[in-house]
């Protein structure tokens, strides 16, 4: 199967972040589950690969930046791990 991320964010660095935006309602979904559990292990399998892999869930009122870890954890990495700053969103 071809498979189609939302985003893929790729540093100068040859790092790159693989991003799935999915509603909260989807989080225990069987394809979506198996999605996840699919790319983590090919991480887990790769570790040089130099990738991560990240499922954001959305509720209904969109992604709050100070409530998702997922979603802070990806604005983390663009940042070099710097501390988050929401300041400009």
């Amino acid at each position: 199967h071809r498979y189609f991320p939302d985003f893929v964010i790729v540093k100068h660095t040859g790092e790159f972040y693989i991003v799935e935006i999915k509603s909260e309602k989807e989080r225990e979904d069987p394809t979506v589950v198996a999605k996840r559990k699919a790319v983590e292990r090919l991480e887990r399998l790769q570790p040089d690969a130099r990738f991560t892999y990240r499922v954001i869930y959305a509720t209904g009122d969109g992604i709050g930046v100070q409530e998702n870890a997922d979603l802070s954890a990806v604005i983390a990495w663009i940042r070099n791990g710097d501390t988050l700053q929401t300041d400009g969103y």
